[in-house]
């Protein structure tokens, strides 16, 4: 988007109508594969809510665990349930770990998806800004010529 268009003008004031076509051309082809790109990082973002979905599938799981063992661990006593009871615990500690990974893995999926979006925002706020000035430009210039042209008629009626 840094390089300036080449709008040449026409012999009669103006540009060149297939100049004017083809950079109105480019700047399409731009704004589309800017939509695309945002529509990619959308859907990175729906694999972190699978993530953190799982995650809380997890966490209940690791809730049932926990209750049934400590109801398990009320009802009996001795070594058995002591033994059932550590390895409940030892369950649980594994099931932390994989719920920490995964919401690591979901954090880092909404984060990169989060930068990409912003990315892809200023550069489509640069594009948007940069068709404004040129737009800017070309009524400029379009003003100046009317000017001319105006300047130019009383001229022209008198002879």
């Amino acid at each position: 988007m840094s390089d300036k268009p080449v709008l040449k003008k026409s012999l009669f004031g103006g540009f060149r109508k297939k100049d004017v076509i083809d950079y109105i051309e480019k700047l399409q082809s731009e704004n589309v594969s800017f939509k695309r790109e945002l529509e990619n990082r959308a859907e990175s973002s729906d694999d972190s809510q699978a993530l953190r979905a799982e995650l809380d599938a997890l966490r209940a799981d690791y809730d049932s665990l926990k209750k049934d063992y400590t109801e398990l661990a009320d009802k009996k006593s001795g070594t058995v349930v002591q033994d059932a009871v550590n390895y409940s615990e030892s369950l649980v500690d594994a099931a932390r770990e994989s719920a920490a990974g995964i919401l690591a893995k979901a954090n880092e999926a909404v984060a990169g998806a989060c930068a990409g979006i912003r990315e892809a925002k200023s550069g489509v706020q640069s594009a948007k800004n940069n068709i404004d000035n040129q737009l800017d430009s070309v009524q400029s210039d379009l003003d100046s010529l009317a000017k001319k042209l105006a300047a130019c008629l009383p001229e022209s009626e008198g002879e």
